[in-house]
Order: structure tokens, then sequence, then C-alpha cells
């Protein structure tokens, strides 16, 4: 609980622990726990991933890790019912597709990174990585400052009317139809970005931008679809906090530990149940010889 909801070190954790129960706890048994509940939990999160590789909306994003000072790359796909972390050596196509699997009838809410080309699925760009590359073209001044903005601004936009549209304020209808018009006018932005922008690398983001065009407005056929990456996100920031206390995992197990239990703990959130009670329920079946309980839906 310390080291996951808590985000402190072990070390820390056991400082805690040895404060409230006043009495010594070692780091080697700081460690079986974490591996006995590893262990115990094992069949439940695999059985966690198994439903990511079979739903038809998944929001996924990566971040940094470390193993040993080594760099690795921690996956992280949030469904409707579910949220799956997988730690793997490579931020490429191989790791994207043993998170996600070959489901062919599905949406993918992602960034712009190149490897989840490899999965199967249609592709909708999460708006926040994109308003993010576009005050990236605005701070390079020039034409850029003027392109950047508008295209920002037209994002922003409809992050907005979507928000109405969920608040009951705007008809489902009224908001494809601004999104519709919108499209227009933003190819044509693209398209000026393209031919005359001051810098290469906007040119490039707009060339880019214009070949995958298609992946920007999969929202307006699927009400699902939410426009930005954002629970995605949430649930990673505390991945890298973990990363920046303890920095990182330092075997194979402890890699294990992290990810299984930031699964199942995210889960749990998702569905309104607490970490802690299942924690306890998981010892406590450990102790009478009992398998780990299910996790509540």
């Amino acid at each position: 609980m310390l080291t996951t909801k808590g985000n402190v070190t072990i070390r820390k954790a056991m400082a805690i622990l040895q404060e409230l129960l006043c009495t010594k706890i070692t780091l080697g048994t700081s460690v079986n726990v974490a591996n006995h509940f590893s262990d115990a939990v094992d069949a439940h999160y695999k059985s966690l991933m198994d439903e990511l590789k079979i739903a038809d909306l998944c929001y996924v994003d990566e971040t940094g890790w470390y193993k040993r000072s080594k760099k690795r790359w921690v996956w992280q796909c949030v469904t409707s019912k579910v949220v799956g972390f997988m730690i793997s050596a490579s931020r490429g196509a191989q790791a994207a597709r043993e998170l996600l699997g070959g489901k062919r009838e599905r949406i993918l809410v992602t960034d712009r990174w190149e490897p989840y080309d490899a999965v199967p699925g249609q592709r909708q760009y999460c708006f926040a990585h994109l308003i993010r590359n576009f005050r990236g073209v605005e701070e390079r001044g020039r034409k850029d400052k003027i392109l950047g903005g508008l295209l920002r601004s037209s994002l922003q936009s409809l992050c907005h009317d979507r928000g109405l549209w969920k608040a009951g304020q705007l008809s489902w209808e009224a908001f494809v139809e601004k999104a519709h018009t919108m499209k227009t006018a933003f190819w044509e932005i693209l398209d000026i970005g393209r031919k005359s922008a001051s810098y290469q690398k906007t040119k490039r983001l707009c060339n880019r931008l214009l070949k995958e065009f298609d992946r920007l407005w999969v929202f307006t056929k699927d009400q699902r679809v939410e426009l930005t990456n954002n629970e995605s996100e949430r649930n990673l920031r505390s991945i890298v906090l973990k990363r920046k206390v303890s920095l990182g995992s330092w075997s194979e197990s402890g890699e294990e530990f992290i990810a299984k239990a930031y699964s199942i703990m995210a889960t749990l959130a998702k569905r309104g149940f607490s970490f802690a009670h299942y924690v306890r329920d998981v010892f406590r079946s450990e102790m009478s010889g009992l398998e780990a309980p299910v996790l509540p839906t």
C-alpha cells in the first residue's frame, strides 16, 4: 500500500511501519511480502490484460521506467472497465502488439507515436497531445506563431463543445455539425502550413497530419470516444511519481510487482472499490490457504 498508493520508497515504507507497529521490519521481509502479493494476484492480472486485448475502445499511452538504471518503458491501456500496466524493454511495435493484441474492430485513442500503427484498429489522435504540439509551433514565432495559434484554438474549441454536449447543453447533432465545419477549416490551415510555414519542422507536422487527417475525426462517428487521453495520462502520473522517488525497480520480480499492483489499484479505483481492502483480503486468503479473491466489478 505504502509503496504503491503512497508512492514512497520501500525503505521509507519500512520506517513508517516500524514506527507504527513498534517492531523491526527488514528489507527482505518487505520484498517477500511484495512477492507474495504478486504471486497471489498473478492469474487476476493476466485476466485483466486479456480483457484489454478484446476491448473495442482503448486509451493507450507510455512513459519511461528504469530497471537497475537501464531504460525501460511502462505501457498502459485504459478501457471502460480495466486499467492495465505492462513494463517492457521496448517502446516499439512489438511491445504495442503484446499489450493490445490483434483485435481489428476497435478504436485506439493515442498520441502520434508510430509503433501504434502496427496494431490493428482505427486511430483517434489525442487532442491534448496535439494541443501541446501546436503550442510548440506557436513558440517558434514568425508565421508559425499565427499558424500554431489557429490550430490550437480550433482543437480547444472542439474540446469545449464536447463538454457542452456532455453537460446536456448541446445536442450531439449540433456538436457533430460544428466538428464537420471545423474539419474543413482545419484542413485549410494545415495545407497553408505545409506550404508556407517558416520552419521545416512545422511543415513536416502539417504534412503528416494531412496524410493522417482521418485520425483526427473518428470521435464524430462514436459518442463514446473522448477527445483526449487524459484518464490514461492521470494513471501514468502515479507511475512517474513512483519512478522519481524509487528510481525504478531493481529486479524482475520488483518490475512484475509494479505492473500487477498498479494495474489492480487503478482498475479497482475505476470500479469504485478500495485497493486497501482488496490487499487485506488477498493476505487473509493467503493465510487461509485460499486463492486470492477475484476483483469486484
